[in-house]
């Protein structure tokens, strides 16, 4: 099951312009910071299904996962190269806390040439696993530390859509 928050039509349609109404143009530039149930790094953006998970003696393929969207030049959450944290309600519904990923050096380690969704431009994936992911509302909350997480800026326009 997938469970995503963040960007809202209300969001998107901050990003819209119209100069013809035939044909609105829109820009969006936004960055991402994620986080899910599996193991490091997502095998959903090379394979067709989720990861395998080991609970209670039987196999489940899932990923389950926080996705919190930052429209730039709205500021509503907060990151830099060593951390990342979003929340909805102060925590209270939703949380995504990533810390950064030891590489050889100081700086971030960040995947690059991968495909994030159907966007045709990102800065790539900065690898942060999770300190917390959770989901505290509706039928099924969940709660993971320790697996998957990154941050990555996307970037796409009207003219990246064929019509």
């Amino acid at each position: 099951m997938f469970k995503a928050w963040g960007i809202s039509l209300a969001l998107v349609l901050l990003a819209m312009s119209t100069t013809d109404t035939s044909k609105p143009e829109w820009a969006l530039n936004a960055t991402t910071i994620e986080a899910c149930s599996c193991p490091m790094f997502c095998q959903c953006y090379f394979n067709p299904k989720p990861a395998a998970h080991h609970e209670h003696g039987a196999v489940a393929h899932y990923c389950q996962f926080n996705n919190a969207y930052k429209v730039n030049h709205i500021d509503t959450w907060e990151f830099n190269k060593n951390e990342a944290h979003a929340t909805i309600d102060g925590g209270k519904t939703a949380e995504v806390k990533l810390h950064r990923f030891q590489g050889n050096t100081d700086d971030p380690v960040v995947i690059h040439n991968l495909k994030y969704w159907g966007t045709p431009r990102n800065d790539g994936f900065v690898m942060m696993p999770n300190d917390v992911e959770t989901y505290k509302t509706g039928a099924k909350p969940f709660e993971f530390k320790g697996t998957n997480g990154f941050m990555i800026t996307i970037d796409m326009a009207s003219t990246d859509v064929k019509q």
